[in-house]
């Protein structure tokens, strides 16, 4: 198979800091790592998109009026405020666009957050189509509290070993002098769990099938 899907990253035109366009490449590589294959190309990512004319509003992707974006999947970095699709302030949201193909889409990532590249493996499972059977009805988000593809983000705090180089680190291997730790937070979940992997391994397989010109179930995407 020669075609990949394509994506294309943006940062928000009207961020009021830097961002870091390696929480989208370290997001699909996430995916990319866990389904073991790599599905995505990415097409571009130094651009900047702009969205709102107005700064201080909140990016609400139902709300903003896209322009015309070529890539399959579109990930627009930001340190807004994000409105998702239930209207509520979020860290990442996404939205699929079925009506120009199977599998088009956008996701907004708020690049300020804890650990932004979770957030944003997080929304491109969205863009995959993932999606859960839940009391005779269809979900967005798994049920497992320690999978990326939980509804809730949580925090729990970890030790880190502070590096030491040179002569500070032989007396610390010595026992001459003590070990430093620092504490972060991170989120809880760092993976997908077995059944996501294995939802998301089979949309890439037949996103890439399509992509070829085969013939694939709406379904099956």
């Amino acid at each position: 198979m020669s075609e990949k899907i394509k994506v294309e990253i943006f940062r928000d035109a009207s961020a009021s800091s830097p961002l870091d366009i390696n929480i989208a490449h370290e997001g699909l590589a996430k995916i990319s790592h866990q389904i073991n294959s790599d599905p995505f190309e990415v097409i571009s990512d130094t651009r900047k998109l702009r969205v709102s004319r107005d700064p201080s509003r909140p990016l609400d992707i139902l709300k903003t009026n896209w322009p015309r974006l070529e890539a399959d999947y579109t990930i627009v970095l930001t340190d807004r405020t994000v409105v998702g699709t239930t209207q509520n302030e979020t860290h990442g949201t996404a939205v699929r666009y079925k009506d120009r193909n199977y599998i088009n889409g956008i996701a907004i990532v708020k690049a300020d957050v804890i650990q932004p590249e979770i957030v944003a493996a997080h929304e491109v499972g969205h863009l995959m189509g993932i999606t859960y059977p839940l009391n005779g009805e269809t979900s967005q988000h798994c049920a497992s509290p320690d999978c990326l593809m939980h509804d809730k983000i949580k925090y729990e705090e970890t030790s880190e070993r502070i590096p030491k180089k040179g002569v500070p680190a032989l007396l610390e291997r010595l026992g001459y002098i003590p070990a430093e730790y620092i504490s972060r937070e991170r989120n809880v979940a760092q993976r997908f769990c077995t059944p996501c992997q294995e939802q998301l391994a089979r949309k890439a397989f037949f996103s890439l099938k399509y992509l070829n010109g085969e013939s694939v179930s709406p379904s099956w995407l």
